[in-house]
């Protein structure tokens, strides 16, 4: 059985007298795919239905015949396609010549099958070709006579078949192209090798046409030639087709070669073909230093393993590349570019090669860099004018019954402290002091109805939807279009009662926050987003990420807290607000492995 294993790539199996397999080599399992055979049923199932007789017989006749025997028939390979398989069974006997088992050998003879029935087709094919074909079919004897020529060649030199037989098959060229058959003919007479040679021949109505001639000599036994075989192709369209193709060609080269922007071109599997020149010339590169993924190298290091894996992701699917990252120019500097490429299929649908361009933008991302920072330092400043101009308002307002108050307790001491005291002085102090606190109160309540959300514009929302809007406006930003943010929803969730647009606002926070989380530590961001029914008229939304986690959860809903340097800290807090206003819940969680899980509940419809 040792031997029989390894007999790879063999398909080695043995059956006990009862049929029953004893042992089935690995190459088999891994060939058919089925890895026990606990029955014959086992072994026959992967023959062909057709040919299971045939085996069954197979068998009985090595039993019969006391000597190994041998039969062709077909076997299921794992990926399902039945391939012919030439196998030999010999039978095992004992010293007293019973059957101990039958052994049987196979190897694949798919291409020998394949072969013999292509040989068969073209025997018949050739039997019929000479009176179907559409070219110029004619034999000649050993010094270019002509002895036979069939119809189409008859028709094209517009003669009778009496004048073409005896003549010289050159009769009809052009007088350019007559020297180069004599030199090729001549060569071919020397050398008792086939001729091939395209040539301008004269059909019937005096028009020249290229025509491409091939002639195979027939060799007797002493090797002398005793016929040339010759086949005339007209050809003449597609010479002038080739000449326009060349000289498209080079006009479509030196468009591609000269636009303001580089274009590449890969084979079906990323492997790069093609560079222009301008793609060559900014970047410093050639094409044979592009190949097995060595372009990689010009990739600036922060954005290598993204852009790795955005290239591989179109490749597997299918789908548009698109890829704004650094790369590497001439002078060793990095510029932003940003990358896009579409597949050629074929008419099955099959990538056959990827076609991308590479344009510069670095000076576009540049710009938008600082105008972010421009407009996050505008965002800051109004902030901060926002609460200095709110924080004076509120003194304003609380100001004047405050120092009333300071005012009158100071009074209504004095009274007390007066020999006697004055209670109904003191006592009218107190009242004026009450009603100042109760004037201070009242501001309160009018600031904060202020702030209150009176108006929320509630309707039966999709979380999916708004999830993946959300993730959308977040990925639009440049800076996180490369941020891996999964989401999983089930096929069936419960739509929630909320304000599409401020729900939207905590997702895009929470998003933001985990983020910055991860790139404050030196990760890449990777976010799950996911959504479930929790209890009756709820639904829980979670939002993980892979950032360091939170230190304090219980104070990081509170306003001006933030563990950020440059954060106002009112974030989660007005996020928890909202949550509330729509009577959900906002709360947070630390992972054990880390990152921080941010839950949030909402009512459904």
């Amino acid at each position: 059985m040792e031997m029989l294993e390894n007999l790879r790539p063999s398909l080695a199996w043995a059956l006990l007298p009862s049929r029953r397999p004893e042992f089935v080599n690995q190459a088999t399992k891994d060939y058919t795919g089925i890895q026990t055979a606990a029955s014959l049923s086992d072994c026959l199932a992967v023959i062909h239905p057709d040919d299971v007789p045939l085996y069954l017989e197979h068998l009985n006749q090595v039993a019969a015949a006391s000597q190994s025997c041998e039969v062709e028939f077909r076997v299921r390979h794992h990926d399902s396609r039945y391939r012919w398989m030439l196998c030999r069974t010999y039978p095992m006997r004992d010293r007293y010549g019973m059957l101990l088992r039958w052994v049987s050998i196979s190897r694949d003879i798919q291409d020998r099958k394949l072969a013999e029935s292509t040989l068969r087709k073209q025997e018949e094919e050739y039997r019929r070709i000479v009176d179907f074909v559409p070219a110029c079919i004619s034999v000649a004897n050993a010094q270019g006579e002509l002895v036979y020529a069939n119809k189409v060649t008859v028709a094209h030199l517009g003669r009778l078949a009496e004048q073409i037989i005896g003549k010289g098959w050159m009769d009809s060229l052009h007088p350019d192209s007559l020297p180069i058959a004599q030199r090729e003919w001549a060569a071919s007479i020397r050398t008792k090798q086939p001729l091939d040679v395209t040539l301008l021949s004269k059909q019937f109505d005096g028009e020249y046409r290229w025509q491409r001639l091939t002639a195979v000599p027939l060799l007797d036994e002493k090797g002398e030639v005793m016929n040339w075989y010759m086949l005339g192709v007209d050809i003449h369209e597609l010479v002038k087709a080739q000449e326009a193709l060349e000289m498209s060609k080079h006009e479509l080269t030196k468009i591609v070669e000269t636009l303001p922007l580089g274009i590449w071109c890969t084979s079906a599997d990323g492997q790069p073909t093609y560079l222009n020149q301008r793609l060559r010339e900014h970047t410093g590169t050639t094409l044979e230093k592009s190949k097995d993924w060595y372009w990689l190298q010009n990739v600036h290091p922060e954005d290598r393993e993204a852009t790795a894996a955005a290239f591989m992701y179109a490749i597997n699917t299918g789908t548009s590349y698109l890829m704004i990252h650094r790369l590497r120019i001439a002078d060793g500097s990095f510029h932003w570019y940003e990358q896009r490429g579409e597949p050629l299929r074929d008419t099955n649908g099959q990538i056959k090669r990827w076609y991308g361009i590479a344009i510069d933008v670095d000076e576009r991302v540049r710009t938008e860099e600082r105008l972010r920072e421009t407009r996050a330092k505008l965002a800051r400043a109004t902030r901060v004018a926002t609460v200095a101009e709110l924080s004076a308002s509120i003194a304003h307002e609380l100001n004047q019954p405050l120092t009333s108050v300071i005012a009158n307790g100071q009074a209504a001491r004095r009274w007390l402290g007066a020999t006697p005291p004055n209670v109904k002085a003191a006592t009218k102090s107190i009242e004026m002091i009450l009603r100042d606190g109760r004037a201070a109160d009242n501001t309160m309540q009018n600031i904060r109805a202020l702030f209150k959300r009176e108006s929320i514009r509630k309707s039966g929302t999709r979380v999916a939807e708004m999830v993946r809007e959300a993730v959308r406006l977040v990925h639009e930003d440049s800076q996180r279009k490369n941020t891996s943010i999964e989401c999983t929803f089930p096929e069936r969730l419960p739509m929630v009662l909320v304000d599409r647009i401020q729900i939207q606002q905590i997702l895009i926070n929470l998003i933001c926050n985990g983020i910055e989380a991860a790139e404050n530590v030196g990760r890449r961001a990777q976010l799950r987003i996911s959504a479930q029914s929790c209890v009756e008229g709820r639904l829980l939304i979670e939002v993980v990420d892979n950032g360091p986690g939170l230190a304090d959860l219980n104070s990081i809903f509170d306003a001006f807290v933030t563990s950020k340097a440059k954060g106002m800290g009112i974030g989660l807090a007005i996020s928890r607000s909202i949550a509330q206003a729509h009577g959900g819940h906002l709360w947070a969680e630390n992972l054990p492995g880390g990152g921080a899980c941010f839950k949030l509940t909402l009512p459904t419809t």
